[in-house]
């Protein structure tokens, strides 16, 4: 059962089961503005209580009790993608927001795979559609805006780099070279030191750039964005990531992106 769906259940079944927790329970250590909940296994650190903590904290979220009303931050693009006949987790949680102003690609795509999420983009890119010089890009149902995304540009370029990425503790796909790269890069942040493509902010023309290599990466099939014969984006981006720190980082301090996972509230 997707997301939206086990919160829309959850919400039917009334509010007393959410009375026994606080939002600020169901919050990670830190301020970031984005979380990151992937589907996995519990050896990947999402267990059965890191499911269902996201899904309390989804719906307080999407309640919005407070009525906040947020804003895209001014030359930024708020991104997604999927080809799903409905809203997903993030659009429900802009608009809810009072976002309107995004994104949506790939809903056209039958037969989605890793490549999409690569090609979508730049194909909207380089159709010149996007008038901003930075974009925000993000799965679309698993991932929550959970702060207002006012502060996203200062919290980026605290990091001088032109594309940072969520972070993840999983070395997937398993790549002994980048493994060891994030390693070392980011050793202060063990449990938040890989690259994670389910979130990123970019400047835009440095990402048309890269999107370009990975795409034609894709057609022609080179080893590093293949994996088990399958291309995977983000075994590109690690790669490219290795190669081309610091212009690509990823988000170890979790200012802006923050995987919500069995280490969400530890502090490194």
């Amino acid at each position: 059962m997707r997301l939206m769906d086990r919160v829309a259940r959850s919400l039917r079944r009334g509010t007393a089961r959410f009375s026994r927790r606080s939002p600020a329970s169901l919050m990670p250590s830190g301020e970031p503005i984005f979380l990151h909940r992937p589907h996995g296994q519990p050896c990947h650190g999402i267990t059965r209580d890191v499911i269902r903590d996201f899904e309390l904290l989804s719906h307080f979220v999407l309640r919005n009790p407070a009525g906040n009303q947020y804003q895209v931050p001014e030359d930024v693009t708020f991104i997604t993608y999927h080809n799903y006949k409905f809203k997903c987790l993030i659009e429900t949680c802009y608009e809810v927001h009072g976002i309107r102003d995004y994104v949506v690609l790939g809903r056209d795509v039958v037969r989605w795979d890793w490549g999409a999420k690569v090609k979508l983009v730049l194909d909207y890119l380089e159709s010149g559609a996007c008038s901003t010089r930075y974009v925000l890009c993000t799965d679309a149902d698993d991932v929550l805006m959970i702060r207002d995304p006012s502060t996203l540009l200062d919290r980026f370029r605290v990091y001088d780099c032109d594309l940072l990425f969520c972070n993840t503790f999983v070395d997937y796909p398993p790549n002994q070279d980048c493994r060891d790269f994030e390693t070392l890069k980011y050793y202060t942040h063990p449990l938040h030191c890989r690259l994670s493509a389910g979130a990123y902010v970019a400047e835009k023309e440095a990402l048309t750039r890269c999107l370009r290599e990975l795409a034609e990466a894709c057609d022609e099939t080179v080893p590093w964005v293949m994996y088990d014969g399958a291309f995977v984006d983000q075994l590109g981006w690690r790669y490219l990531h290795s190669r081309d720190y610091p212009k690509i980082q990823v988000d170890h301090r979790s200012l802006i992106f923050k995987r919500y996972d069995l280490f969400r509230d530890v502090v490194e």
